[in-house]
């Protein structure tokens, strides 16, 4: 194992427990009520999708990268918490609605952001070429699941009404979705275009 996939395993494991300990606080009396099932979807939502992205990085070697998906993500987890005993019950389900296709938008600005500025000659240094295609192939297949997953989720809890929130959040969670499958698959067919440390060494 490298040392970039070693410290993305201690990024991961570090962000997990940051999860965990806002998980925690988000049910004491210092954030007022106990939150609902859609917040409780949202930061779900908000740290898988960050560290499926994070994931991404580690690959291709573009860890300072992710630092505008954690900056969202503690952005608007803080204004959520701040800021939802304002609303009314009826708001607060606009409220949602508005932050989750806030955060989806992110995400997909970002992802479309990462890979077109992911140029030819990208040194991959934690893996050989053949680890890389593996890897990706599962990757693939599980970030699928994980994105089809909070679709669904976000649909059954979030989004249960047929208003116009409904249909932009499928829409843009649908775009981020496929390109993120697109921009996959495309760097497995074009895998050439990289280089790989490992296979110096091999």
């Amino acid at each position: 194992m490298t040392e970039g996939m070693r410290n993305a395993l201690i990024g991961t494991f570090l962000a997990l427990i940051f999860f965990i300990i806002l998980e925690k606080l988000s049910n004491k009396k210092f954030f007022n009520k106990k939150i609902s099932r859609g917040e409780k979807l949202l930061d779900y939502y908000n740290a898988s999708t960050t560290l499926l992205l994070f994931w991404i990085n580690s690959i291709y070697s573009r860890n300072k990268l992710i630092l505008y998906c954690i900056g969202a993500y503690v952005f608007i987890n803080i204004f959520l918490k701040l800021f939802k005993s304002d609303f009314e019950t009826h708001e607060k389900e606009k409220y949602l609605k508005v932050i989750t296709i806030s955060l989806c938008t992110i995400f997909t600005i970002y992802q479309f952001v990462f890979f077109l500025t992911l140029k030819d000659g990208t040194v991959i240094e934690n893996f050989d070429s053949s680890a890389y295609v593996s890897t990706m192939i599962y990757l693939l297949i599980g970030f699928f699941m994980v994105n089809l997953y909070f679709l669904i989720k976000n649909l059954r809890t979030i989004f249960t009404k047929e208003d116009i929130y409904r249909k932009v959040f499928i829409i843009i969670d649908g775009i981020f979705i496929f390109s993120q499958i697109f921009f996959i698959i495309y760097n497995l067919v074009k895998a050439d275009r990289f280089v790989f440390y490992l296979d110096k060494f091999m």
